[in-house]
């Protein structure tokens, strides 16, 4: 999509499904499943322990990378994070 349809995708679905410790063997099927639904924006959480101090975690990158190989086209993908 479009990123100056992000407004619009909002608007006509006003939810963001947020995919926490989704496994990049999973992306194509869930994304495709939520797509169908009429969802339109999807964020893929990628959780670290401490910004300065730990590495990303790798599979919700690759997920991220595959989800928007795989369905950026229909949805506006996004990158959350969150600290544990």
């Amino acid at each position: 999509m479009q990123s100056n349809d992000f407004n619009d995708a909002i608007a006509s679905m006003p939810l963001i499904v947020s995919l926490r410790g989704i496994q990049e063997n999973e992306v194509n099927d869930i994304g495709k499943v939520l797509i169908d639904s009429g969802i339109t924006v999807l964020e893929v959480t990628v959780r670290t322990k401490n910004a300065a101090l730990s590495p990303i975690d790798d599979n919700a990158i690759r997920s991220l990378n595959k989800l928007i190989e795989a369905h950026g086209k229909n949805v506006h993908v996004l990158a959350g994070y969150r600290f544990y």
